[in-house]
């Protein structure tokens, strides 16, 4: 007999077999590589990145993968974006940068 309310509650609400995150989420569509986002890829592995950043860690990341997603392609667009002055980029191509993540910011959500 259990005599504490709050074991009640968890043993009524507790479901018998966890679940694991991995199954908890939604399948990833992911589509091959463009030309361009190879080249940026390539681009950006010149780039001095900071110690241990997220952003050093994705485009390595990306330097393997023969596969990209949506919300993937639009983190590389931002990430080129933001190391512009790096790649060297003139003026209008890094403003062009700067629209197409916008872009596939608003087709994503």
């Amino acid at each position: 007999m259990i005599n504490n309310p709050w074991e009640k509650w968890l043993r009524v609400h507790t479901p018998s077999e966890p679940i694991s995150a991995k199954e908890q989420r939604l399948p990833v569509e992911k589509r091959p590589m463009l030309d361009e986002e190879k080249s940026l890829i390539a681009s950006l592995q010149g780039c001095t990145f900071y110690p241990g950043s997220w952003n050093k860690r994705f485009v390595h990341a990306l330097n393997c993968a023969n596969e990209i997603t949506e919300r993937q392609s639009y983190w590389l667009y931002k990430v080129a974006y933001h190391y512009r002055k790096q790649l060297h980029l003139p003026n209008d191509i890094a403003e062009e940068l700067a629209k197409i993540a916008s872009e596939k910011l608003n087709q994503e959500g």
